[in-house]
């Protein structure tokens, strides 16, 4: 659809051209971005297959066995307290 205005037409084709350039480079960013994650895939494959047999990695804590150390430790202490002072 033409405008009649020779000024926006150029301004709309500018516009069209910046968005283009900056959906390329947004595709060559995330082709990027995949050859590196793709490499370091690799390299942790690699390194999995150094791992001795048998070798399984810690757990984390949840919040619930944390909490319960943590309360049984406290509980130790208020014990060594008074077995000291006692």
């Amino acid at each position: 659809m033409q405008s009649g205005y020779p000024g926006l037409d150029l301004a709309q084709v500018i516009f069209a051209v910046a968005m283009l350039m900056v959906l390329i480079g947004f595709a060559y960013w995330g082709w990027q971005a995949h050859g590196r994650i793709k490499k370091l895939e690799r390299q942790l494959r690699d390194f999995k297959e150094l791992e001795p047999e048998g070798y399984e990695e810690e757990e984390g804590t949840d919040a619930l066995s944390e909490g319960a150390r943590i309360q049984a430790d406290e509980e130790q202490a208020r014990q060594r307290d008074i077995l000291e002072h006692g």
